[in-house]
Parts: structure tokens; C-alpha cells; sequence
């Protein structure tokens, strides 16, 4: 962590550094339906996704 002119500075820092991670945890646990749901919203299809990353499972 870097360190700020004011402990205030400091602790805003790791309140957004706390945040950031605990987004990061809950995107983790999604449902399988929510992630589709985000792929579609993000104009990505999923069919094609999805494949794609069993076919390189079956490669290795």
C-alpha cells in the first residue's frame, strides 16, 4: 500500500483496495445463468465461448 500525506488518505485507499477485492470474490461465485446473462449483455455468445473452452480442455 502506498503511503498518503494524511492518515485519512491512507485509509480511503484501503477501503477501495477492500471493496475491490470483495467485487472481485463475489464475481467469482456467479451462477452459470448470471454469467451468460453478462456475456449476452456484453454481446458475446456464449455457445461459442463455452465450446471454444472445451475444445482446449479435450486438447490438453
Amino acid at each position: 500500500m502506498t503511503q498518503h500525506f494524511t492518515q485519512e488518505a491512507n485509509n480511503l485507499e484501503q477501503k477501495i483496495n477492500n471493496l475491490e477485492d470483495t467485487m472481485h470474490e463475489t464475481e467469482q461465485f456467479r451462477t452459470l445463468e448470471e454469467q451468460v446473462a453478462d456475456m449476452k449483455r456484453r454481446g458475446i455468445d456464449p455457445k461459442d465461448s463455452y465450446k471454444k473452452w472445451d475444445d482446449e480442455e479435450e486438447e490438453d
